[in-house]
This record gives structure tokens, C-alpha cells and sequence, in this order.
């Protein structure tokens, strides 16, 4: 049994996976003590599909779970496991926003997202791809530290993020004044928040929270059927 180093590139970085297989040797018409060469048979290549690596080819290795209670001031490792793309995606714009930095997403497809600095002079990237025979996704290469200023107007700060983080403040207080919530927000993230994206932010929150109460309330009716079904003699008919 030899072991063999497979390198795989993916975006300059090298990944190698070390593995385990049988050298099978053959009789070629060359030397050898009968006047033959060996020859190494590698006819059955081993598959390697790039940029992911197969759960068996690190079986003992345990992996760090993102946690979702961080998602608004995550920390990244290489190896960390995010339960879906769109888990990672919400925490490299939390990191963005933490950090006063624009990212974007030069790749993102179903099998893998790349994040990196906008800022030119600034190598901060994660690349992070699915893995196989899952819906997580995996961090596999990271650069964590940028080398460009931080800046107040900062992309990556949107009405959907807003109304996510200060959602629990609009559920215990409805009537929030916009103007009260923009200054609010603009001291917390320390980023530059229009007056659009606090009323857009608003209005989703409050949105979310009627439509739970609606929901409730819907279920109010099956409820009212089940009373009139178990216990009817102690069913109140307010129209009778």
C-alpha cells in the first residue's frame, strides 16, 4: 500500500488530499529480471471532483458548526460548516457590516460562493463550497484580514438586515419613530443608514409581526371546531 498526494488548484490555492491505494504492478516488454519493465497500472484514476472534497477522505476529522446565534458578529475558521448557503451568505454580510468593509460575491452558484474585499489592495476572501452529498457548505480557504480602511457607507447594509437585527425592538415597541430608529441604527452599526432603508426596515418588521399574529389568529377556527365537536354542552352560541 503507497500513499499518494493528489494536489487539486481551485482559484490559486492549493488543495492536497492524501490517500491510501494499491499500486498494482504489471510486466511490460521492457527489463527486469525476465527481461521486463514494471509498470505502475493506474488505469482506475481515482475520482476527485474539484474544489470538494468527499466526507470519506476525512473521516475522523471533526468540523466547527457555525453558530446561528453569532450571525450578526460571526467569527470564521477554516473547516466551519454552514448549514446552508444562504446561512453563510447572511454571515459574510454581518462580518461586512461589522467591520465597516464592502464585500461582494464574484461567485455564487449552487455548488460553491466566493467572497472577497471590493476594496483593490485588500486580499479578505472566503471560499467556501458545498459538500458532497449535503446542503451545507464549507469554508476552504480563508484570508481574514484586511488591509483597506474601514469605511461609513458600507453596500453590504440593507433593509432586510435591518429589520432582522432590530426585529425584537419593533415587536416590543410597534410605534418606533423612523427618525429615532435611523439614528439608532446608524450608532449601533456605526454605518451610514438613510432614512429609506429605516423605513423600508420598519416596514418589514412590523410585517413579519402581524403576519405571525395572523396566523394565531387563524387558528382560532380550529380551535371554535373543536369545542363545537368534544364539548358541546358547553358551547356558547352568542347568536342563539
Amino acid at each position: 500500500m503507497t500513499k499518494i498526494d493528489l494536489a487539486n488548484i481551485v482559484n490559486n490555492t492549493i488543495y492536497v488530499t492524501h490517500v491510501d491505494r494499491e499500486l498494482h504492478i504489471a510486466p511490460t516488454e521492457s527489463s527486469g529480471s525476465d527481461g521486463e519493465k514494471d509498470h505502475v497500472d493506474l488505469e482506475n484514476e481515482f475520482d476527485f471532483d474539484e474544489g470538494r472534497v468527499s466526507d470519506e477522505e476525512n473521516e475522523d476529522e471533526v468540523y466547527p458548526m457555525f453558530n446561528p446565534n453569532t450571525s450578526f458578529k460571526p467569527t470564521f475558521v477554516i473547516g466551519q460548516i454552514f448549514v446552508s448557503k444562504k446561512e453563510f451568505k447572511f454571515a459574510a454580510q454581518s462580518h461586512a457590516i461589522k467591520c465597516r468593509r464592502n464585500i461582494n460575491f464574484p461567485k455564487n452558484d449552487d455548488m460553491r460562493l466566493y467572497a472577497k474585499c471590493k476594496a483593490i489592495n485588500c486580499d479578505w476572501n472566503i471560499h467556501c463550497l458545498k459538500r458532497v452529498d449535503e446542503q451545507s457548505f464549507q469554508i476552504r480557504s480563508l484570508n481574514d484580514n484586511h488591509t483597506c480602511a474601514p469605511s461609513h457607507k458600507v453596500k453590504n447594509l440593507t433593509s432586510t438586515w435591518l429589520s432582522e437585527n432590530f426585529f425584537q425592538k419593533f415587536q416590543s415597541d410597534g410605534r418606533r419613530n423612523i427618525t429615532g430608529f435611523m439614528l439608532d441604527a446608524s450608532h449601533k452599526t456605526r454605518c451610514q443608514v438613510t432614512r429609506q432603508q429605516a423605513y423600508k426596515a420598519k416596514q418589514k418588521a412590523l410585517k413579519k409581526i402581524e403576519g405571525d399574529s395572523e396566523s394565531r389568529y387563524a387558528k382560532l377556527w380550529g380551535y371554535d371546531e373543536e369545542l363545537r365537536k368534544n364539548k358541546p354542552r358547553f358551547y356558547y352560541y352568542p347568536w342563539d
